[in-house]
């Protein structure tokens, strides 16, 4: 089986991606990803096929634009300004790999839009793959789409935020997306892109279903797989030895981060960071992202080491606990290593994804927004001086170890066409 996957983003949008092909591939079918070329050394390094969707960006550049992590604007920045000028790229870059590559299927990120037309004016079968809960949002769950909820929201408040979020996107997307179709001979369409994360037929939701169980109204078809990993970078590619030895050299370190997207946002947090190490007698490692980076942060005691990188799956289980963002990458991530978490969410889908591990009493919230040294000092304290924290947060790391996606996902795309037979048949009848 030839299979075609096509994603965009930044890390935690990619690696989910790599994760499944070097699982088809292991399998013994045939998988390429098409991204930004951003990725490509990466996807070479770890043996696999790449296909350019667009010209190259750099990710530290797309997080100077005005914006992009703002807790209410960041979803129209990210999707009108920077995305939807590629769609008429995307539809023609996905065309030409569909001619050379010929695929038996193509699996989707739904933000590519474009990409989807493509498959579906060549007859291409596609297989969505949403990355966090927050993709299904027409489903009955308790989603919170940003700071003015509670992480445990009345269902009533969430089919109304919900809404409200479907009429906005229409608003917002649907008009230039008619206008783009139209030009491409294809017919108008409504709720574009909500439509696309909703696609019925084979939707792998790619999270553990520990963090977030099926719900009535899932998009028909769709399946929870567990948490595809994929944890290298390709802007780093040796150990780290001095990490190793502050590590070695002392008691469970405080991993302060900020994913491999909101790192380049400069901000106050790794000011916080280390004062709340301090204040808390906690050794820590700040993970900032590029070597330039160091030069923002002061003068740094020896109970503080500051990183550009390093492997979460290797890292964040040496902790006694993590700080990170929320990105859907990192809470994957923070969930496997069973350690506790204190998210900090900034913008998208970065509260859901708080809010869930809340509700799992494996995590604290502080919004980004109100992040201060004495704050954070109480969000952490609140972690690590509370057992029960701890003892779940050990639990539900091996609950979602004992998932097995990398074996599931190639199990369920290679049984998809016959299902699909099977299915189209039984709604012939």
């Amino acid at each position: 089986m030839r299979l075609l996957l096509i994603t965009l983003g930044s890390h935690g949008d990619i690696h989910p991606f790599f994760a499944i092909a070097q699982a088809m591939r292991a399998a013994g079918h045939e998988a390429i990803v098409a991204t930004n070329p951003y990725f490509q050394d990466q996807a070479n390094r770890a043996g696999i096929p790449f296909a350019a969707l667009s010209d190259s960006v750099d990710v530290a550049e797309i997080m100077q634009h005005p914006g992009v992590m703002h807790a209410s604007k960041g979803p129209r920045v990210v999707l009108k300004e920077l995305t939807l000028p590629l769609v008429p790229e995307f539809f023609a870059r996905t065309t030409r790999l569909i001619q050379d590559i010929r695929p038996d299927a193509a699996i989707i990120h739904p933000i590519v839009l474009g990409s989807h037309w493509a498959c579906e004016k060549a007859g291409v079968p596609i297989i969505t793959a949403t990355l966090a809960p927050i993709g299904w949002m027409r489903a009955k769950d308790k989603i919170v789409f940003g700071q003015w909820r509670t992480h445990d929201p009345r269902l009533y408040a969430t089919r109304f935020d919900a809404w409200i979020g479907r009429h906005i996107v229409r608003w917002m997307l649907d008009p230039p997306l008619n206008r783009i179709r139209a030009d491409l001979g294809l017919p108008r369409l409504r709720d574009i892109l909500i439509s696309e994360f909703m696609r019925p037929g084979l939707n792998l939701g790619l999270w553990s279903s520990h963090f977030r169980p099926p719900a009535p109204g899932d998009p028909p078809g769709s399946v929870i797989t567990g948490f595809p990993f994929f944890d290298t970078h390709h802007d780093h590619h040796d150990d780290d030895p001095a990490l190793e030895r502050f590590l070695s050299d002392g008691d469970p370190p405080i991993v302060f981060a900020q994913g491999t997207t909101a790192v380049h946002i400069r901000s106050r947090f790794y000011d916080c960071a280390i004062q709340a190490a301090a204040a808390l007698n906690r050794r820590a490692v700040l993970l900032v992202g590029r070597s330039e980076y160091r030069s923002r942060l002061p003068t740094l005691p020896p109970t503080v080491y500051a990183a550009t990188y390093a492997p979460f799956s290797s890292l964040l289980p040496r902790a006694c606990a993590t700080v990170h963002h929320g990105g859907i990458g990192s809470t994957a991530q923070g969930l496997r290593s069973g350690r506790p978490t204190v998210i900090t969410p900034l913008a998208h889908d970065q509260f859901d994804n708080a809010a869930r591990a809340k509700r799992l009493g494996v995590s604290e919230t502080l919004f980004h927004s109100r992040l201060s040294p004495r704050a954070l000092t109480s969000a952490l304290a609140r972690v690590l001086e509370n057992p029960g924290t701890a003892a779940r947060a050990h639990a539900l790391s091996k609950a979602v170890l004992s998932e097995h996606p990398t074996t599931e996902i190639p199990r369920l795309i290679a049984e998809w066409p016959e299902r699909a037979k099977g299915l189209n048949s039984q709604g012939a009848h």
